[in-house]
């Protein structure tokens, strides 16, 4: 009888420490907790720690690949700038190519018609004999007569004969031939032209406008 109490309180004492172990378990633990939470604000950190380098790293190549890249000089800035005011001047004259065609037909005949030639004489005496007038229809015929290559395209007009030649060498950069000649303005001043062509059909001058085009050069196509 003794021996089956015995029995009875083993088993109830190993069932109860079943029971303690259990809830052990299941119980809050402040050091576990605190564990776990080190452990994820580590990962977190580290997580963190890694883009923030990677993203140093891929914005410091970045700028310095911008830094790299060939950037435009303040002289081709001002070339451009000079170009784009001069064709534009250039461009909003070039209707008014007849009428200064005229203008030279009027200057012609009043200087004919004022120049006189003078002869001294023996006696001192001087004559006046007026020259004789040359004829409309041969100075119109004169002056309108065309070239073989009367279209021609030019990709500037400078001031200045050192922008002329950079021009010309930005064009043989991109093997586009071209030369500079100048051009005397009535006012006195002096303009240097880039010819990067001249043709006899204006389709073929506007095809060689648009070929500029496409290279990033701006042209105009001037008749004379």
């Amino acid at each position: 009888m003794s021996t089956d109490n015995q029995d009875n309180q083993l088993e109830y004492n190993d069932g109860l420490g079943d029971l303690l172990r259990e809830k052990e378990e299941y119980e809050f633990s402040w050091a576990k907790t605190s564990i776990v939470l080190i452990s994820v604000i580590a990962i977190i950190f580290l997580g963190l720690t890694f883009v923030f380098k990677i993203s140093k790293s891929y914005l410091t190549n970045s700028m310095m690949t911008y830094n790299e890249q060939p950037s435009e000089t303040s002289q081709d800035m001002a070339l451009d700038k000079e170009n784009a005011a001069l064709i534009k001047l250039v461009e909003d004259s070039k209707t008014e190519s007849i009428p200064i065609a005229s203008l030279d037909i009027l200057h012609q005949d009043n200087s004919v018609q004022t120049t006189f030639e003078i002869k001294p004489e023996a006696k001192q005496s001087i004559s006046v004999e007026p020259l004789q007038k040359v004829s409309k229809e041969s100075t119109v015929k004169y002056t309108t007569v065309s070239g073989k290559y009367r279209y021609k395209v030019i990709s500037g007009t400078f001031a200045n004969r050192v922008n002329a030649n950079a021009q010309k060498n930005r064009l043989k950069k991109k093997s586009c031939a071209s030369y500079v000649w100048t051009e005397m303005k009535e006012s006195g001043r002096t303009f240097y032209k880039v010819q990067a062509g001249a043709f006899d059909q204006y389709s073929l001058a506007l095809k060689q406008k648009a070929k500029l085009k496409r290279k990033g050069f701006d042209s105009y196509i001037l008749i004379k």
